[in-house]
């Protein structure tokens, strides 16, 4: 249903950089500062408004233009929306690196919240509806990054069957997870993520 559909607002850029001593690192860019509400309150409108008065010499003004600029640092920093996607840049680095989505590992909600010192609920408000862009420049919903072990095990069996040239039993598909992924489950388990992702019985898949 479309009703129910959530459209993400894309609030960041995860970009790789190369560092002073050669190396590479990921930086994160906000798209409008004003998204990472930190300690400290700018007020632009009245700072734009003084300026057009002429209030400020033009030397104020650069000054004014550097510490707002340094202000908006601090405040991205201090952010929960900052340290939450510094905290997915951590763990999920192997993604990043190689934009296979056979490299996202399990990460709770939880275990970001312990983390950051932060609480769940928190975190989740922090996520919804928001969705960032990685260094491969595809857009990424903040939520991607948190998958359960059964989502992601889901994922591979998904991945599989989408690839596969011939329909595979469940079995065929235990198999091709051990060999692909060095993943060991049950053929039961294969068929109740199979009927989970609404995927027909190899049977079906033939006709």
């Amino acid at each position: 249903n479309d009703s129910q559909r959530v459209h993400y607002n894309k609030i960041a850029s995860v970009e790789k950089v190369n560092t002073d001593n050669g190396g590479e690192k990921f930086m994160i860019n906000f798209f409008s500062p004003r998204l990472a509400q930190g300690r400290y309150v700018i007020k632009y409108e009245r700072l734009d408004e003084l300026a057009n008065r002429g209030v400020f010499s033009e030397k104020e003004l650069k000054k004014i233009k550097k510490l707002i600029k340094d202000l908006e640092l601090i405040n991205i920093r201090k952010s929960t929306v900052y340290r939450v996607i510094h905290g997915i840049v951590k763990k999920q680095s192997a993604y990043l690196e190689s934009g296979n989505s056979a490299d996202v590992i399990p990460f709770s909600q939880s275990e970001l919240a312990y983390e950051i010192e932060s609480d769940p609920s928190i975190i989740s408000r922090a996520i919804y509806g928001r969705s960032i862009e990685t260094p491969d420049h595809s857009e990424k919903p903040l939520k991607y990054f948190f998958p359960s072990k059964k989502t992601i095990r889901k994922n591979m069996i998904g991945e599989i069957i989408s690839a596969e040239q011939k329909p595979l039993t469940d079995s065929g598909i235990k198999q091709k997870l051990k060999e692909k992924f060095g993943l060991g489950i049950s053929r039961r388990s294969v068929a109740n993520s199979r009927k989970e992702l609404k995927i027909a019985s190899v049977f079906k898949r033939k006709k």
